[in-house]
């Protein structure tokens, strides 16, 4: 997936193509926003980017290690 992501990234980018903001998207994303209440003079000047929503996974089952285990460097 990560190979698509970056495979569709480059191909906008050698295009030309810039991700405008788009609150008619948005609404299906977010339906309870009202987008009409904002500060930003003109939507052309947010562009979209990063993962979409839910698009970075939960850290599941994490490691950890006890303070008093870990050496502490001094500089």
């Amino acid at each position: 997936m990560q190979v698509i992501r970056t495979l569709v990234a480059v191909a906008i980018a050698l295009t030309g193509i810039s991700a405008q903001a788009n609150p008619d998207f948005w609404h299906n994303e977010w339906p309870d926003t009202n987008f009409d209440k904002t500060n930003v003079p003109s939507w052309v000047e947010i562009l979209s980017g990063g993962p979409p929503k839910d698009g970075i996974p939960a850290l599941n089952d994490p490691g950890f290690t006890a303070a008093a285990a870990v050496a502490v460097k001094r500089l």
